[in-house]
């Protein structure tokens, strides 16, 4: 949960916040050493980068967190993840919310 907390310090700072696109760890951590404040796990860049395909809800839930926890793994700086599908109705929403906080995940956009 650190990483949420330092993206909120981030949000209580004066000025531009500098937010690397990622699809995967390498992207991540290139971006953490060309020393970005946080990273987007777009949904595009997974959905893409994994099978080729548009960010049109075709990866599974699965899928997704497995390339963010490995995201988190690799970095230390805040990774906000794109999940504006919510993989169903407000029980599935829940459950996205949960694994993603368990994944190391500083914050989701729905």
């Amino acid at each position: 949960m650190h990483t949420a907390k330092n993206l909120q310090a981030l949000f209580q700072q004066l000025g531009i916040i500098n937010v690397a696109g990622a699809h995967d760890a390498l992207s991540a951590k290139l971006a953490e050493q060309a020393e970005f404040d946080a990273v987007w796990a777009s949904g595009f860049g997974l959905s893409s980068s994994l099978k080729c395909i548009p960010d049109a809800s075709f990866i599974t839930l699965t899928e997704q967190l497995d390339i963010e926890r490995n995201m988190a793994e690799a970095i230390t700086i805040p990774i906000v993840a794109d999940c504006d599908t919510g993989y169903g109705n407000a029980l599935n929403v829940m459950r996205v919310v949960s694994d993603h906080e368990r994944a190391g995940i500083a914050a989701i956009l729905y």
